[in-house]
């Protein structure tokens, strides 16, 4: 059987190092990490087949914002475990973008069994290009071009890139891109966006990027 490589997230569980634990004694690669940009890299290779968010706690307002998170930014199978609460919290989750929901009594080979099925059900391809006003990213091979010519954004520039290709009618607040290179919760300096957007455009054009007065920032038409 193909082994998995699954990333694991915890909100409040008190599981979470168990769940770890009893998924690599499955044969199966687990990667723990506490924030977003830690699991990026291994996303943006293509080296991940699912994530498992596991949940603990009454309050469950920050975990639904987090798999909102998650959602909008990652094209992977999430799972949702939940440590103790109700499976009466099953519609939350999923209409928050989860795509299975289990309680902690679930046996480990059950929960294997369910990411391989989402797997098998997921059309995408394991990589694929992304190509809006002009950029084009090669999400295998990381390689970025922008009017055919290669560029190299860093690893953080890269993540900013990929947002705004993803969705090029979308405007990215500074507090929404700020989330995607850092977390939720990180303060970042003022001016921090401000300045990867600066690089991008000395790369790319001075237009390649606009902004938004009082909004944020959305990728441009592709200069003529």
């Amino acid at each position: 059987m193909i082994e998995l490589h699954l990333l694991i997230h915890g909100e409040g569980a008190l599981s979470l190092e168990l769940w770890r634990r009893c998924l690599a004694r499955l044969c199966q690669r687990v990667t723990l990490f506490h924030r977003v940009e830690q699991a990026m890299p291994a996303v943006e290779a293509g080296d991940v087949n699912a994530l498992i968010l596991v949940v603990g706690g009454a309050d469950i307002s920050d975990s639904l914002k987090t798999l909102s998170y998650l959602r909008e930014f990652l094209e992977l199978p999430i799972l949702v475990i939940v440590d103790a609460m109700s499976s009466l919290h099953a519609a939350r989750f999923l209409d928050a973008g989860a795509d299975d929901f289990l309680t902690a009594d679930t046996d480990a080979r059950e929960v294997l069994a369910r990411v391989r099925c989402k797997c098998r059900r997921s059309d995408k391809p394991p990589g694929r290009v992304i190509s809006a006003c002009g950029l084009r990213i090669d999400m295998t091979t990381m390689e970025v071009r922008w009017q055919e010519h290669p560029i190299h954004p860093s690893a953080k520039e890269l993540l900013i890139l990929k947002a705004l290709a993803s969705q090029p009618y979308r405007v990215f607040t500074k507090a929404q891109l700020e989330q995607i290179l850092y977390g939720a919760g990180f303060c970042a300096k003022s001016n921090t966006i401000q300045v990867f957007i600066h690089a991008l455009r000395k790369m790319t054009h001075r237009d390649a990027i606009l902004t938004v007065r009082g909004v944020g920032y959305c990728l441009g038409p592709a200069p003529a």
